[in-house]
């Protein structure tokens, strides 16, 4: 406890302890007065319910009348409510309650006896709350609102008198909160005397950033003239009164930081309007640094008393309360100097389980689901956030506070005690950071991004997407060593003043950029052990940072989610899918309808026809009849006959006429159904889009890991590198989004490692020294486009060259243009480099991304300009409810050709021989080769033939572009009309055809296997590719990883995979000798301790055999003792290597090796 020293100082303490009685002894008076306005009001409840009862009724109008008198009642309690508040000066209550009164005071209408006692009620309710301290100061202008409610006031209460008292009211909620809180019996608080001497130099800096305000002649005097330098150097002040504030607030004086932000408040109110600062304000100024500063460099209660009495002067246009200082001397009076409050250092080991990332068995699984379901978004949004805190802006701190705070809440509620632990210590190291105003340093910002980089990395290890972090512990040791920076330093924060070398990208790119730079590792002499010690403050880059990037813009508000099962979504889709199905057989139906409404049409004119010819023939036997009626030889039975036939000749013409109305009558309801199913198949779209739209997701879900492979990439060259990310919004198809995510990332590996240059060779060349690569995404119809390019090296086309005569695809005399040449780099195996390195020469890369783009039936379009750069265009077909198709038939085969990548139906007019049997087709384009369909299929030629006596059908040429770009001609016998049809999947017991995509229900019923003419006609491709590819991709180095942990070795596979190996993967030595025999590795990851055989035994093995005494081991182990360290050398190890560890670390281990065998 800081100990009270006689004189001034004491007399100060007897003074506040007084004030707080006195205070308290109000309150007390002020709630008293509260609660008993609910006496008239329980009288005029009770006077109601003897009133309303039935045996009563001689007393009814007795009752009437105590209903009636409450009024009075509650005025005189508001009365004792009103002297009550004028003893704590709470101006605005008074005047509420003074307005009620005198309302009550008034007649009253019998007619709203009952509305207004359920209004004195509601307001009785809100003003005991408002006089206990218990309702808000932004809720306590409901006391003056809701008079206006009131029956019979809403004259007496004014819209112009509302807002001034609600303004006074609560200011008047801020005084009881204020006052509650003072007499309160604060707590003794423990201090660090490392943080007074913090916050004295804090102190000592206000006195620099009030300089401005004090300088110039006499306030008042021409001050029109220095009104925008005073206004500049009063909103600083308050800037840096508000960052002090924070600081004292952050070691647990709370009251005495709301006692300073009532000082940045008047500062703010004087920016507003400088002509009111006057020589009280320069005075007040002047000493505020002084005072505060002695106040934290010699504690004891006179200084504090005369720093808060600066507050509380009453030149300020809003004083501090007298009950807040009251309350912030009492706190300050219950200080205990400490040594250090500091959080303790980083400590040499992290235990693994601190950092464990499973989930416990019996947590609950509704819990479980929302955890999984928050992390991919809150971490995503922690990355964006952290790199605005990265870019000064002062704003996002809160944000990455918050989010750091859910996301340790959610992990501690499941027990995922990894992503709680580094959580809680991001969010100690923001909280340390207040509000900056500038860009943080490099080192920092580095730190920071590298742990949200860290938290993302878990969230996806823990939701199943990806393997655990393996430098998480590194992470937290660096998070716990800027916190102890930060306490003992905290202007460290800073980025460095001295100039760098701009190396952002040009002003008109709005994306935020990502700088790596690192040194590459000397190769050690003899083996190399790495003990885990502690990093004792964050290490200096390798080289000069790049320009910090610019915050970008809040992100939008989110539309509302809905979590379903996925099961759901797929019998949605199914059921979509159906009713297009049935659908499209209606509308077959529909067609079938009306070719039977002509033929019955038909069918009525001729009968017409008919009747028209039997009445004429009728006539005429009529005239004959009446000629020899005149001779006189007429029989009367022929006159019967000619009534008879007349009679039928006329019913057969109306039949006629009677089937051709009902003919027309049906067409006009054929064309109805027609128009119906018209807007049907809308709508049906409609849903079925609707329905697919449930599987997408945007693409910047995933932006952060691919932030995460530049950085990491840039890194381990020791390159520069910024990404630009285009298109983010553009929503795909959640399994084609994941199908993408690797083949990307591989692309900017590529660009890294092979396009961009070194820092020092780009400022040579003119450039930045930081790279700059652009990831553009965009829809083009059915189609989504990525667009990689970076401001390299682009592609050495004379090695690219070189490289394909030696692995036979090429002929050494053969003629290559630049585009063909560049898609060489697409071959499996391919690589230019001609040494390994931790990303290159192991032949695997762009076949990669070839490979699993085909897969999605896309294409990989590649162009480069030597000393420019490259530009890789991947073009893949979203998925889609429906897909065109054109609907080929013959006697026996029905087929649905997808109209992917068909350009042109063109008639089959310029079909030319060539010498060799082949055809060729001179289309627009140009010539092209000819394909029939039958001969792409492998039917018979006359599998689309007509058939016999049937007129034969009209060829066309459908101009079909393959993924190289080479345009053919594809002749079909007779093409349909283009339908949208459903896809369904082949089934599982079929073999995959080349080219087959699945099948659809027709309307009529019939199956017809849909067809992609680029993927058949590219399905032989490969079979040309010469051998040496093959041994190429045979000679791939294997690393074998040895351990007994799964998720280990699973981590560990996919570590090695990405630096270019075939994993291997053994639980122990007795198993991993039986790897080596089947297949000796290039590298040996081995755990130490295991199971049968450890890792000291298994390497004596190795280097026991000959074609295994060679073979580079890693022992990776948590053993950390020179024991262990010396056991493993003699054994023969290369590289002891102890947890943490960082993945850069180790994967330099591994290339040196490589490099010395």
């Amino acid at each position: 406890m800081v100990s009270p020293t006689p004189g001034p100082a004491a007399h100060s303490a007897d003074a506040a302890a007084r004030a707080a009685t006195q205070a308290d002894a109000r309150l007390d008076a002020l709630d008293a007065a509260a609660v008993g306005l609910l006496e008239p009001l329980i009288q005029a409840t009770d006077a109601e319910m003897v009133g309303h009862a039935p045996e009563v009724a001689a007393g009814a109008a007795s009752a009437t009348m105590a209903v009636g008198g409450w009024r009075l009642g509650l005025a005189g309690a508001l009365e004792r409510l009103a002297t009550a508040a004028l003893e704590l000066e709470l101006i605005g209550l008074g005047h509420a309650v003074g307005l009620l009164r005198a309302h009550l005071l008034g007649p009253a209408r019998p007619e709203d006896a009952a509305l207004e006692l359920a209004s004195a009620e509601g307001w009785v309710s809100d003003a005991i709350a408002f006089c206990s301290g218990q309702l808000a100061a932004a809720e306590a202008g409901n006391l003056i609102e809701r008079l206006r409610d009131w029956p019979g006031m809403a004259g007496r209460v004014s819209t112009e008198l509302v807002e001034p008292i609600a303004a006074r009211l609560r200011q008047d909620a801020e005084r009881i909160a204020a006052a509650t809180l003072a007499t309160m019996e604060p707590a003794p608080l423990e201090v660090g005397a490392d943080e007074l001497e913090m916050l004295a130099e804090a102190a000592d800096q206000l006195d620099e950033e009030f300089a401005a305000a004090l300088a110039g002649g006499e306030p008042g005097v021409q001050v029109a003239r220095h009104d925008a330098e005073l206004v500049d150097a009063l909103e600083a002040g308050a800037d840096a009164v508000e960052r002090f504030a924070n600081a004292v607030g952050y070691i647990g004086l709370a009251p005495v930081a709301a006692a300073l932000e009532t000082l940045r408040d008047n500062l703010e109110a004087l920016a507003r309007e400088p002509r009111r600062f006057a020589a009280r304000h320069r005075e007040l100024l002047a000493r505020l640094g002084p005072a505060w500063a002695r106040l934290f460099g010699t504690p004891s209660p006179q200084a504090a008393a005369e720093a808060l009495a600066l507050l509380g002067d009453a030149a300020w246009p809003r004083p501090a309360l007298p009950e807040a200082l009251a309350m912030a001397q009492r706190r300050f009076d219950s200080l205990a100097t400490v040594g250090t409050r500091r959080v303790a250092a980083a400590r040499e080991a992290v235990d693994d389980s601190e950092l464990s990332l499973e989930i416990p068995v019996d947590a609950d699984r509704g819990v479980v689901e929302n955890l999984l379901r928050e992390l991919p978004v809150l971490s995503a949004e922690l990355s964006s956030c952290i790199d605005r805190v990265a870019a000064g802006s002062g704003e996002a701190i809160a944000s990455a506070q918050r989010i750091a705070h859910t996301l340790k809440g959610s992990a501690n509620t499941v027990g995922v005690r990894g992503i709680a632990l580094l959580t809680h210590q991001i969010e100690d190291l923001l909280q340390l950071l207040g509000p900056v105003d500038a860009a943080l340093s490099a080192d920092l910002a580095g730190a920071l991004a590298e742990a949200a980089d860290c938290v993302a990395e878990m969230s996806e290890s823990v939701a199943g997407l990806g393997p655990p972090p393996r430098q998480s512990a590194e992470v937290l040791r660096s998070v716990r060593d800027w916190t102890n920076r930060l306490l003992l330093q905290p202007d460290a924060w800073r980025a460095a003043a001295e100039p760098v070398e701009a190396t952002a990208a040009p002003a008109a790119a709005p994306a935020e950029s990502v700088t790596e730079t690192a040194e590459p590792i000397p190769e050690p002499a003899e083996p190399i052990t790495e003990p885990a010690e502690p990093i004792p403050e964050p290490a200096e880059p390798a080289a000069g940072p790049a320009e910090p990037p610019k915050a970008p813009t809040e992100p939008a508000a989110a539309d509302e989610w809905l979590r379903v099962p996925a099961s759901l979504i797929e019998r949605l889709l199914a059921c979509a899918n159906e009713a297009s199905i049935l659908l499209s057989q209606a509308q077959d139906q529909a067609l079938e309808v009306d070719r039977m409404r002509a033929t019955l049409r038909m069918g009525t004119d001729q009968l017409q026809d008919l009747a028209g010819e039997l009445e004429r023939l009728v006539d005429v036997r009529g005239t004959a009849l009446g000629e020899r009626r005149t001779r006189g030889n007429f029989d009367a039975l022929e006159l019967d006959e000619y009534d008879d036939l007349h009679m039928v000749s006329r019913r057969i013409a109306e039949s006629g006429a009677d089937g051709r109305l009902v003919e027309q009558t049906l067409g006009g309801s054929v064309a109805a159904l027609r128009d119906s199913l018209s807007q049907l198949e809308r709508v049906q779209v409609d849903l079925r889009e609707a329905a697919l739209r449930t599987r997408t997701v945007r693409i910047e879900t995933v932006v952060p890991r691919w932030r995460r492979t530049v950085r990491q990439a840039a890194r381990v060259t020791g390159h520069e590198a910024e990404l630009q990310v285009e298109g983010e919004s553009t929503e795909i198809d959640t399994q084609l989004l994941q199908a993408l995510v690797d083949p990307v990332a591989h692309l900017l590996r590529n660009a890294i490692d092979h396009g961009i240059e070194p820092p020092a060779q780009r400022r040579a060349q003119g450039k930045p020294a930081a790279g700059r690569i652009v990831l553009a995404f965009a829809r083009e119809g059915a189609d989504l486009l990525i667009d990689c390019s970076d401001d390299g090296r682009g592609l050495d086309l004379r090695a690219v060259r070189d490289r394909a005569i030696a692995l036979g695809l090429l002929d050494a005399d053969a003629r290559c243009d630049d585009a063909t040449l560049a898609r060489f780099v697409l071959a499996p195996g391919f690589s230019t480099r001609a040494r390994t390195t931790q990303l290159s020469g192991r032949g695997i890369g762009l076949d990669v991304v070839n490979q699993a783009v085909r897969e999605q039936r896309g294409t990989v379009d590649i162009s480069s300009v030597p000393g420019e750069g490259m530009r890789v265009r991947l073009r893949v077909p979203v998925r889609m409810a429906a897909m065109p198709v054109i609907v080929v038939r013959s006697r026996t085969h029905v087929l649905a050709l997808a109209v992917r990548e068909v350009e042109q139906v063109l008639p089959a007019e310029r079909i030319v021989e060539e010498v060799d049997g082949a055809r060729r087709f001179d289309g627009p384009a140009g010539p092209m080769r000819l394909v029939r369909l039958e001969d792409a299929l492998g039917l018979p030629e006359d599998a689309f033939a007509a058939p016999p006596g049937a007129q034969p059908a009209a060829p066309a040429v459908l101009q079909v572009r393959l993924p190289g770009g080479e345009r053919v001609g594809v002749l079909v016998a007779e093409p349909g009309q283009t339908r949208n049809v459903v896809v369904r999947p082949l089934a599982s017991f079929l073999p995959p055809t080349p080219g087959i995509e699945g099948a659809a229900v027709l309307g009529d019923g019939a199956v017809a296997p849909v067809v992609d003419l680029p993927l058949l006609l590219t399905a032989r491709e490969g079979a040309r590719a010469a051998p040496a590819l093959e041994a190429a991709r045979r000679a791939l180095p294997v690393c074998l990883v040895v351990d007994d942990s799964v998720s280990v070795r699973r981590t560990m596979e996919h570590f090695v995979r990405d630096l270019g190996f075939q994993a291997d993967s053994a639980s122990d030595g007795i198993e991993a000798l039986e790897r080596v025999a089947r297949r000796v590795p290039a590298l040996v990851l081995a755990d130490l301790e295991m199971p049968r055989m450890n890792g000291v035994e298994l390497v004596r093995a190795l280097r026991g055999r000959p074609e295994t005494r060679a073979v580079p081991v890693i022992m990776i182990t948590s053993r950390s003792s020179e024991k262990h360290r010396q056991l493993a050398l003699d054994a023969g190890v290369d590289v002891f290597l102890t947890k943490p560890y960082t993945e850069d670390v180790l994967a330099g281990h591994i290339a040196r090796l490589l490099e010395r065998r």
